[in-house]
């Protein structure tokens, strides 16, 4: 920039601007005192670089160096810059002023401090001894010439840590004297030592006279009621949100089922319970004293098919999955069943599925007699708009959400030397559905199972037959009795997981 006339910007003098002379040198701002047409510069006054007051008056920047100058304010509205920002002081010691960064490393530090009667050109430096800190104009001039010229500072960045020194030169006396006063930035900012307060307490002794009034029989805790130690003998309980307060606090007996013989495999419930595993004698003694009770083959066979129908709808989405905005993608089901009795607990299974809507398809070999326990469930079937086949060609390939396995007994262990056994253990394979296993035998069978079902109390079951699970088919506690098994049941719905505890 070229200063083509002094006469013309003389007109400008005590003209509030702002002067961007590039990335080296900075932004200035300040008022105009003196134009040198000749010289080609121009002298401010109360100027301000980068946002900073600067220490020196005047401030001459040459016309080269300016790439842009902006007009603030005309000589009526441009207010005169304070020298000395009043400040209350102790009369102990000083106070420092408030410190502002603004985080550029190339600009000097500058404040004003001022005693109870200022003298006329007081100075304060500081100088830290881990780094320099830097000081801040609150506003730009802009912002400065808008508000008035009153000196309104921003948020101060304070650094605890760092201990300042303050430097005073009163240059108004003859003698230029200074004195060194060392303080720090957090002077003003008290804080409770909690460690040091904390160490003052010895909580042994306490814990110590406590448990010594314990053991002589005083009674007088409540003097020290606001201090617990592990130790301590009399600590008052606590319940959990769901355990009843007004009941019996006796501890919770995990072992409520006891055999006549002891067992060596045991599974868990969800809650803690402990299950153990009968023999397959024992069962069998169970189910036909069952039998004598009233609890017919019938119910029983009910029973099971309508637990493993809750299952079922369970895994496949519950209510939400049959509701009526759903009806478009109803869930298949496919059912393997066999004469026995788990053909018959899978066959009830189906047509209690299908009686809620759900697509099941039922694969029965050919050869049922009518005295056979399934025969009877079939007839049931039939009643429903379930799909009914002895082919395996005819079942759906894809998608199938289950695959309910009621083909392996422990009465039958020739099934896989039929031919349509195998095809249905490679059409299994294929489908890559979720299956269960309904009352599966001990060593599991030719088809995975994912999960498995079993009624009353297990068997001592391998790993092949998937995650377990228990039927609840009501037996009272007198079949039970009879058979001299202490129970108590541990069913909360009809159906609970179990967990191997080994």
């Amino acid at each position: 920039m070229k200063i083509t006339s002094s006469v013309l910007m003389a007109n400008f003098i005590n003209w509030t601007v702002s002067i961007d002379c590039g990335q080296q040198l900075g932004v200035y701002q300040g008022q105009i005192i003196s134009v040198d047409g000749e010289k080609q510069t121009l002298t401010l006054k109360n100027s301000f670089r980068n946002g900073m007051l600067c220490d020196t008056k005047d401030i001459t920047i040459k016309a080269t160096d300016i790439v842009d100058i902006c007009l603030i304010a005309d000589p009526t509205n441009a207010p005169e810059v304070p020298k000395v920002v009043k400040a209350q002081r102790d009369e102990a010691k000083a106070k420092p002023a408030p410190v502002a960064t603004n985080g550029m490393s190339s600009s000097k530090s500058s404040c004003y401090s001022s005693q109870t009667t200022p003298p006329a050109n007081n100075h304060i430096k500081r100088c830290t001894s881990q780094q320099q800190h830097q000081f801040r104009r609150s506003r730009s001039s802009k912002s400065w010439s808008d508000s008035g010229g009153q000196d309104e500072r921003p948020p101060t960045v304070s650094h605890p840590s760092t201990k300042t020194s303050v430097i005073v030169e009163q240059t108004s006396s003859p003698e230029k004297r200074s004195t060194q006063i060392d303080v720090s930035d957090n002077q003003d900012d008290k804080h409770f030592d909690f460690e040091t307060n904390l160490a003052l307490f010895d909580k042994q002794a306490i814990y110590a006279e406590i448990e010594s009034a314990i053991g002589n029989g005083e009674n007088h805790l409540h003097n020290h009621s606001n201090y617990h130690h592990p130790s301590i003998r009399q600590q008052t309980q606590k319940y959990r949100c769901d355990q009843m307060i007004l009941g019996n606090n006796d501890p919770p007996v995990y072992e409520q089922i006891i055999l006549p013989r002891t067992t060596t495999k045991v599974y868990t419930t969800d809650e803690g319970l402990v299950i153990p595993c009968l023999t397959y004698d024992l069962r069998q003694l169970l189910f036909s004293t069952a039998e004598q009770f009233g609890y017919t083959l019938e119910r029983q066979i009910e029973a099971m098919g309508s637990c493993c129908m809750e299952m079922c709808l369970h895994l496949l989405g519950g209510s939400h999955r049959m509701s009526l905005n759903n009806s478009h993608q109803r869930p298949v089901v496919v059912v393997l069943a066999y004469f026995e009795v788990q053909g018959a607990y899978a066959i009830c299974c189906a047509r209690l599925l299908a009686t809620r809507n759900v697509q099941v398809y039922l694969y029965m070999p050919d050869g049922l007699q009518q005295t056979s326990l399934a025969y009877k469930e079939l007839q049931l079937f039939k009643t429903t708009q379930g799909i009914l086949t002895n082919n395996v060609n005819n079942l759906p390939h894809a998608p199938v959400d289950l695959l309910l396995n009621g083909l392996d007994s422990t009465n039958d262990q020739l099934l896989f030397a039929k031919i349509w056994y195998r095809d249905l253990v490679s059409y299994s394979n294929r489908l890559q559905a979720n299956i269960i296993g309904i009352d599966p035998p001990m060593d599991g069978g030719a088809i995975g199972c994912k999960w498995s079902l079993l009624p009353v109390l297990p068997l001592h079951m391998s790993k092949n037959v998937g995650s377990l699970y228990l039927c609840d088919l009501g037996f009272g506690r007198q079949i039970f009795e009879k058979c001299q098994i202490q129970y108590k049941s541990p069913f909360t719905k009809s159906f609970i997981p179990l967990h191997d505890k080994q």
